[in-house]
């Protein structure tokens, strides 16, 4: 494996480490929210944007949806850009057996 492969091995191997983080820490955001939300929504505090956990509803403030939101397209992208970095650039598309035969 040539220095360059290593480097960008090494950069998607960071990113889905980065990505497992991110997606824990959002759990772990969630569930706080969720248990420290009221259980009907509450417009003078703020609290009208219900989490719904399997028919358990509690209420949240946009900027906390907001910042759970975050995480979860933050995590995604992590992921998708370490998964591309690993199957574009660390180990390219092979040519299949029928593409040979005429080069």
């Amino acid at each position: 494996m040539t220095l360059a492969k290593k480097f960008w091995s090494v950069i998607s191997r960071t990113c889905g480490y980065l990505a497992l983080s991110v997606w824990i820490g959002h759990f772990y955001f969630w569930f706080s929210y969720f248990d420290s939300g009221p259980g009907q929504p509450d417009y003078s505090t703020g609290h009208y944007i219900g989490l719904n956990n399997h028919g358990n509803v509690h209420y949240i403030t946009v900027s906390q949806d907001h910042k759970i939101t975050i995480m979860e397209v933050a995590a995604f992208s992590l992921f998708a850009v370490g998964f591309l970095i690993q199957e574009l650039i660390v180990r390219p598309p092979k040519r299949m057996p029928w593409e040979n035969q005429y080069r």
